[in-house]
């Protein structure tokens, strides 16, 4: 890592970006409208912001890292839209 920060956003951010938004599209295929299923979507939801906030308590190994939490949360705000237009599209 060389300081640039977007070098670090390649290295560190990007993974977790696209980690998190495959599973918000992996669970948006599975969605049913179903009690189990909209449990389990709500779970994938904050699946990423829990385990960052057990990293920062020290219950689970990693590193904590603020700037995870913004991507992720940019992630689920460009998942919302693009299934918004997605829908939007197929009416």
């Amino acid at each position: 890592y060389t300081g640039n920060p977007f070098i670090y956003f390649l290295l560190f951010c990007l993974p977790d970006a696209l980690w998190y938004f495959a599973l918000l599209l992996l669970q948006n295929n599975f969605y049913d409208g179903s009690a189990i299923s909209k449990i389990i979507f709500c779970f994938a939801i904050i699946l990423p912001f829990i385990l960052e906030i057990l990293q920062y308590f020290d219950v689970i190994y990693g590193t904590f890292d603020f700037i995870d939490l913004i991507i992720y949360l940019i992630t689920f705000l460009i998942f919302l839209l693009w299934k918004n237009v997605k829908f939007s599209f197929c009416k």
